[in-house]
């Protein structure tokens, strides 16, 4: 329900199936979106009827998994989901109606295994780490491609070989 061009009440959402998925409930400036089996997904504070702040998200038991944040219902800021024990295990900026980002995946004990960063055009760079925590490769990317130069190295850190790409396919 929208009163005074905010909302108030709840949201319903779907699946691609158009089967209800969760029930999100507004009290007190605060939505809380609820499991079909009535755990707690996640809460996020709304100001002027849109999410803003961060969103916390939870597993079925009730632990913590990851945040959000929002600005004006958009996602802005850091997006942080976790493995078992609070290690992360992906971090990805959130730039609002953006495409750039910084996106990092992890090993699930914490190291970093993937950075990526982008511009709106899926232009950056990939840089992957050994489960050790070495530089593995180091690559440049057009249209989310390797494009360029790719370095790579061995587990203990020495040089090991350098490739050149196009769209993708060694050259």
């Amino acid at each position: 329900f929208w009163k005074q061009g905010k909302l108030t009440d709840s949201v319903v959402k779907f699946d691609y199936e158009g089967v209800v998925s969760k029930i999100g409930r507004i009290r007190d400036e605060k939505l809380t979106f609820y499991r079909i089996d009535g755990t707690i997904e996640s809460e996020v504070m709304l100001l002027n009827g849109l999410k803003n702040g961060l969103e916390v998200q939870f597993d079925i038991d009730g632990k913590i998994i990851g945040f959000k944040s929002y600005k004006n219902n958009f996602e802005d800021g850091v997006l942080i989901q976790f493995n078992k024990g609070l290690t992360p295990k992906y971090i990805k900026q959130l730039n609002g109606r953006d495409k750039a980002q910084i996106l990092t995946s992890h090993y699930d004990n914490g190291l970093l295994k993937t950075l990526r960063l982008y511009n709106d055009d899926e232009n950056g760079y990939r840089i992957l780490f050994h489960s050790n925590g070495v530089l593995k490769s180091i690559s440049q990317i057009r249209h989310g491609k390797a494009h360029g130069l790719k370095f790579s190295f061995t587990a203990d850190g020495k040089f090991s070989k350098k490739d050149n790409y196009e769209n993708g396919e060694i050259k």
